[in-house]
């Protein structure tokens, strides 16, 4: 099945990279007993399988989740839990944050009325309106993390071979290059170099640094289907 690619840059696809996880996760035999307890965790996400394609469950579900950071934008942000404001930087820091505060709590009483909660039978209006939200700070790294998630995906659909060798990275890069054109930007650096440095035979090698690299983003995509699986994204 031909998969679609995508720039690493908003929170929705950094849930989106949490949601690959997710279906590569649930597909490890060794993490079951780790999503017996994180079932109810997990639960409003409904069935998600191998098969589930992520922007018509993101459709239904965007719902849930959580941008709480506080950032400048260059265009209006279209999520539900989220509202544009403009602040004229020619005015007083106490009467713009007495005014922002106001427009707040009168959106956030608005919004809680269309979930159909009573805002006048709670003390504080900062209800958690998504409820899932990544572990990570506002520097979480997502073209990263896609790397790590291209890697190990492609190291699983091999079967997951051991030891990672230039046998198993020549697989990986066939992989890589198969897909299309287009999805080349987020492909990591180190998985376009070729064999270059000969053993004692005059063989060609991978560079023993590149061979370190797609280790270490095989054992990192490990790592993080292990997070999922106990309900945190990326650790």
């Amino acid at each position: 099945m031909a998969k679609r690619y995508w720039q690493i840059k908003s929170s929705k696809q950094h849930i989106r990279l949490w949601f690959e996880f997710l279906k590569l996760a649930k597909q490890d035999p060794n993490l079951e007993e780790n999503f017996e307890r994180s079932r109810e965790f997990y639960a409003p996400w409904g069935d998600v399988t191998p098969e589930t394609m992520f922007d018509p469950w993101w459709s239904e579900h965007k719902h849930l989740f959580s941008d709480n950071r506080v950032l400048e934008v260059s265009k209006a942000s279209k999520r539900p839990n989220v509202i544009n404001i403009q602040v004229p930087l020619d005015v007083s820091v106490s009467v713009t944050l007495k005014e922002v505060k106001k427009l707040i709590e009168e959106k956030q009483e608005e919004r809680m009325r269309e979930l159909g909660i009573d805002p006048t039978n709670r003390k504080s209006k900062a209800v958690p309106f998504g409820t899932y939200h990544l572990t990570a700070g506002p520097e979480f790294d997502g073209k990263a993390y896609n790397g790590i998630l291209l890697v190990y995906q492609y190291w699983i659909d091999l079967g997951q071979p051991k030891p990672i060798n230039d046998t198993v990275i020549d697989a990986i890069r066939a992989k890589f290059d198969q897909r299309a054109k287009a999805a080349t930007s987020d492909r990591p650096n180190f998985t376009v170099e070729d064999r270059s440095t000969p053993d004692k035979k005059g063989n060609l090698r991978y560079r023993e640094e590149v061979i370190r690299q797609y280790r270490r983003y095989i054992i990192r995509g490990i790592e993080t289907a292990k997070a999922v699986s106990f309900g945190r994204f990326p650790k």
